[in-house]
């Protein structure tokens, strides 16, 4: 590969007629998302076997914004906030959340829930009982929408998270032992990730485009985040799992990791106590090792117990550390963010 003028020239070797037209542009796709974390690069170029491979345009020069249909963030995906308010279940933006028009947003709904997910287009949310033993599905924008159960009989069910093919993932913490549940279509289905599956988890996320699984192991000394690939067959449904392996994270100097959340499709924000009295410590690494991918984020220190993370992969949405009811903004940290209200709990972004 050559950097030219800001264009990046990829050349492969094989056979170009053993790929048709439409892997030659998946893996146009694919080579202009990895070549838009250097910023010196403007366009890509790529030819397979001397044969020339050109965007939709005609051009054999492609822009990075070509491929946005395979964006991992998910295509569409809504940036509204959602939380739980008393209960009920809000959305909107930060200072502003409402409460939705589906059945677990109305006063009298009769779940009592203490966290929630909601799918990429906020048109479903996930939500775990007050137990922690079951989890719940229903619609944002019909009143009349069914509440389906579709896991029950866990022990400790974490918060839930979305994929775009609005798979639900949820960790069931166990006795110290975790359990890991997918659901597809309402129905819920125990996976066997390996690295994961029985060990003490205190969290999992999964990435929007469903291909890695990243989750905080607790052991006797420190906290460790592990991430996982998830492997899938041509029709997109799981088949497997890679082993895991550990991010790079600090282990002296620090305490517990309270949370962690997407700060883009390849970088996860880990929030740690600080042995230093009164400190925490959000610090954004590579899943992938992409390198110069940490451009926003980087390490930021905070004063007072900050618990959660709410964060997004998605670029120009602000990411916030919460102690309590007090907001911090990560993104811009001069921003002053006004106090949650009283009662409201489980604030997120969607997946």
């Amino acid at each position: 590969m050559a950097i030219t003028s800001w264009i990046a020239q990829v050349s492969l070797s094989g056979d170009p007629d053993a790929v048709d037209e439409l892997t030659a542009q998946q893996m146009l796709a694919q080579l202009v998302w990895t070549l838009r974390q250097e910023p010196r690069i403007g366009a890509v170029q790529l030819s397979i076997g001397g044969r020339t491979i050109v965007g939709p345009s005609g051009s054999p020069q492609v822009s990075l914004q070509f491929g946005s249909g395979y964006d991992p963030n998910g295509v569409p995906a809504t940036t509204d906030l959602f939380a739980l308010d008393e209960g009920r279940v809000v959305s909107g933006e930060m200072g502003a959340l409402a409460p939705t028009l589906g059945p677990l947003g109305q006063e009298d709904s009769g779940y009592d829930l203490r966290s929630l997910g909601a799918s990429l287009s906020g048109g479903r949310v996930a939500g775990v009982t007050a137990t922690g033993t079951d989890l719940v599905v229903a619609p944002t924008e019909a009143p009349t929408g069914e509440v389906a159960t579709v896991l029950s009989g866990a022990l400790d069910l974490a918060a839930p998270h979305w994929d775009y093919r609005d798979r639900i993932w949820v960790l069931d913490r166990g006795n110290g032992r975790a359990r890991i549940f997918q659901v597809v279509d309402g129905a819920a289905a125990e996976v066997t990730v390996p690295g994961l599956t029985g060990r003490r988890l205190t969290e999992l996320i999964v990435s929007r485009d469903g291909s890695r699984l990243v989750a905080v192991v607790r052991t006797g000394k420190a906290d460790r985040v592990l991430s996982v690939r998830v492997r899938h067959d041509a029709s997109g449904a799981v088949v497997g799992f890679t082993a895991p392996q550990a991010l790079p994270e600090p282990t002296d100097g620090t305490a517990r990791i309270r949370d962690i959340a997407w700060r883009s499709p390849t970088t996860v924000s880990v929030l740690r106590d600080i042995i230093t009295e009164g400190l925490s410590q959000v610090r954004t690494v590579s899943v992938d090792g992409a390198p110069g991918e940490i451009t926003t984020g980087g390490t930021t220190t905070l004063r007072g117990r900050i618990r959660t993370l709410v964060s997004t992969p998605v670029d120009l949405v602000e990411a916030y550390a919460v102690a309590g009811r007090s907001v911090f903004a990560l993104t811009r940290p001069e921003r002053s963010v006004p106090d949650l209200p009283p009662g409201l709990t489980s604030l997120t972004y969607v997946g």
